[in-house]
């Protein structure tokens, strides 16, 4: 998962798709696509030991079908495992494949996380909500974000400001949030640092696993964040900062 767009055409992968590791619970895959915003075509994968093609996040900002005229056969397992919502297929034949053609799967999984580790450093990021008070992120750009570690006992209110640089604009994805208790707990994002304007994005009342979106029109967003004590809180987020 990087900023780096690659390029693949005319590429064949035979007889691949053993799990990565032994020690992680991850299908194996002969190609495993973390953030999908690459130009791929003409792709060709055969006897793949697992899933031919595994993809994890789509990026926002790319709306260009996954690998046109690509071929994916005889697979042991799927053809196509996307675990984005919004992945868009066109021109890819698929033949003699033990699974399923395509399969989407909403929960989140260990894939998921080990996507997260795997990710550039440029591009995974700890956000750290009650810790600091500000977030800077350059233009034009896109972000991991998971929540900071919080002490399971004490109780948080804080606010916090994302910020890009002028003329530019925050979009946020959600991609995971769990708290124990919906009712004792939030996350508010307001349009701007000013939250006497406008009502906020609630990030606890979004269905996650439809990677909901927060499409702001300001360089700056204000997160309003409680916790109560003795009750546990996750967030992971995708954030693109864009030309406004």
């Amino acid at each position: 998962m990087s900023d780096h767009q690659s390029l693949l055409r005319h590429l064949d992968i035979k007889d691949a798709g053993f799990a990565y590791r032994s020690d992680t619970k991850i299908p194996g895959a002969a190609l495993r696509i973390d953030l999908n915003h690459h130009n791929m075509s003409n792709i060709f994968i055969n006897n793949s030991e697992g899933i031919g093609v595994q993809v994890v996040h789509q990026s926002l900002l790319y709306n260009q079908p996954l690998m046109p005229n690509s071929t994916i056969s005889h697979t042991k397992s799927h053809g196509i495992h996307s675990l984005s919502p919004s992945l868009t297929l066109t021109d890819v034949n698929e033949t003699e494949n033990s699974g399923n053609g395509f399969v989407y799967v909403s929960t989140w999984d260990q894939t998921n996380t080990f996507s997260t580790g795997m990710a550039s450093p440029d591009v995974y990021k700890i956000f750290h909500v009650c810790s600091k008070n500000t977030t800077y992120v350059p233009p034009n750009r896109v972000f991991y974000f998971k929540l900071e570690p919080l002490d399971y006992n004490l109780q948080k209110t804080c606010k916090h400001v994302l910020e890009t640089e002028p003329g530019h604009k925050l979009v946020i994805q959600e991609l995971y949030y769990y708290n124990s208790r919906n009712y004792y707990h939030f996350t508010n994002i307001y349009d701007g640092v000013n939250m006497s304007v406008g009502s906020p994005w609630k990030m606890e009342s979004s269905t996650w696993n439809n990677r909901p979106v927060f499409n702001s029109t300001s360089s700056s967003v204000l997160f309003e964040f409680n916790k109560r004590t003795s009750w546990n809180f996750a967030i992971n987020f995708l954030v693109y900062t864009v030309k406004g």
